[in-house]
């Protein structure tokens, strides 16, 4: 049987060069979808990190202003000047009180003390290579 010749464009749509033409542009779009999805993901995973770190930053902020409030109160300006500089308040007066006259049991009596020296350094040798530990 002789060939037909072709009705033009309506043949054209059922041949193998539309399919393939297709199935191209078909590819394209898929893998410009992936790609913006991927990007977009990218994009959310990072934001949402940058958020994190920004609520860890706030925190410290908070933390740190707190502190910097309490260093300026005139209570810790009170307080270092009592320990650190050994001063008081005007109309305050220092007592020292010595020798009350009682014994106190706190700590080890003057008899039962452990005099301690220092290990000669041989013997700090032999405990490192021994396995002697000095407690």
């Amino acid at each position: 049987m002789p060939r037909r010749p072709s009705k033009g464009w309506k043949n054209f749509f059922n041949t193998r060069w539309y399919l393939l033409a297709g199935g191209i542009i078909f590819c394209l779009i898929l893998i410009s979808s992936i790609r913006a999805f991927w990007q977009s993901y990218q994009v959310n995973s990072e934001i949402k990190q940058l958020q994190a770190q920004a609520a860890q930053l706030e925190a410290e902020q908070f933390s740190e202003s707190s502190t910097l409030a309490y260093v300026e109160s005139p209570a810790y300006v009170e307080d270092q000047a009592r320990t650190q500089l050994n001063l008081m308040k005007q109309g305050e007066h220092v007592t020292v009180i010595s020798g009350t006259g009682q014994k106190s049991t706190v700590g080890q009596k003057l008899a039962n003390v452990i005099e301690s020296k220092p290990p000669s350094n041989p013997e700090l040798w032999w405990n490192y290579f021994f396995g002697v530990k000095n407690n």
